[in-house]
């Protein structure tokens, strides 16, 4: 199967053949950048080789404390990117949708 990079550092992520036993800072900055990009936590796990527990432990701040720190840098300054915009998954575009479509979805109910 298919290796790609992220956008942001090109960090390796994978469809299906790649595997880790444990993540690295550079991965563990990318477990926050699609985090903050609204990739499932499963995903995330999926796609970097590993499985849900060692993304956890980055998430919970267990491992790799200042991956976070870095990833908030990274992700804002390439999403002023014109280049990567389209690339970024806009959380609060998808906020604003699901929105909508929740009003959308209870008008319909009460219409009913």
């Amino acid at each position: 199967m298919a290796i790609f990079q992220h956008p942001f550092n090109g960090v390796n992520l994978n469809v299906i053949s790649l595997r880790r036993g444990t993540l690295g800072h550079p991965e563990a900055v990318t477990v926050w950048l699609m985090q903050f990009q609204g990739v499932a936590y499963h995903e995330i796990a999926a796609h970097l080789g590993v499985n849900a527990f060692e993304v956890g432990k980055v998430l919970n701040g267990q491992i790799h404390g200042s991956a976070k720190a870095e990833a908030v840098q990274l992700f804002f300054r390439h999403r002023e990117n014109p280049g990567l915009r389209s690339q970024i998954f806009d959380r609060a575009a998808l906020t604003a949708r699901s929105r909508k479509a929740d009003m959308v979805a209870q008008e319909k109910l009460h219409l009913d």
